[in-house]
């Protein structure tokens, strides 16, 4: 079960991220969120700032300083 060790969902998780970027045909759009937006206890909107995946780091779509 990938939950009984983190690193193997992990392992999973960038196996299908790089999966889904080699199908691309002809072009990748990638994309990530600043901020995230829910409700709160009381119905209220809450904003959180995110940072993007660190497999965009990794296949080198970002870099460092590039989510300000």
């Amino acid at each position: 079960c990938l939950a009984d060790n983190p690193m193997d969902g992990m392992e999973e998780e960038r196996r299908l991220c790089y999966v889904g970027m080699t199908r691309a045909k002809k072009i990748l759009y990638a994309t990530f969120c600043k901020y995230r937006r829910s409700f709160g206890k009381y119905g209220n909107m809450i904003s959180k700032k995110v940072m993007p995946s660190v497999f965009l780091y990794e296949s080198g779509l970002i870099r460092e300083g590039d989510e300000e």
